[in-house]
């Protein structure tokens, strides 16, 4: 399973165009259903691949107090 995993994320990361020097793996987390992988890229962004791929705005936590 977890290689089937690499080589999907290699072929997808081919695919995309993301990453294109190849990336530096940080994290793997293997659980029962699912695979996670973090990784930084080898090269820096240019301005088309912050175009093509943006970072989405962090998600604010909003408290509210309920009396």
């Amino acid at each position: 399973m977890q290689r089937l995993t690499t080589e999907g994320l290699l072929a997808t990361l081919e695919d995309t165009g993301f990453c294109r020097n190849g990336y530096t793996p940080l994290d793997k987390q293997v659980r029962r259903n699912a695979i996670s992988i973090q990784g930084q890229c080898q090269e820096k962004a240019t301005d088309v691949d912050r175009e093509k791929f943006p970072n989405p705005e962090p998600k604010k936590v909003v408290e509210e107090r309920l009396d």
